[in-house]
């Protein structure tokens, strides 16, 4: 299901915004099966509407229950 493509503005920092989405990506890769594939989307949270969502989608084991919390922190 395709989603007509609206832009979408981020205010942040530049080098952390890059590192974080550089981070996300690159454990998604070392953790998912070869050849397999990783879709990333930024949306409008559904809940905080000033707020942009990084979601990254992989076929990769998950993020263990007792480290999903530490994500949320500041790198």
């Amino acid at each position: 299901l395709k989603t007509p493509f609206m832009p979408l503005r981020i205010k942040g920092e530049r080098q952390l915004l890059t590192q974080a989405i550089a981070n996300l990506t690159s454990n998604a890769s070392k953790f998912s099966p070869p050849q397999s594939v990783i879709t990333l989307q930024a949306q409008r949270s559904p809940v905080h509407k000033n707020t942009i969502e990084i979601i990254v989608a992989d076929t990769g084991p998950g993020i263990p229950e007792e480290f999903r919390e530490k994500v949320k922190e500041r790198f």
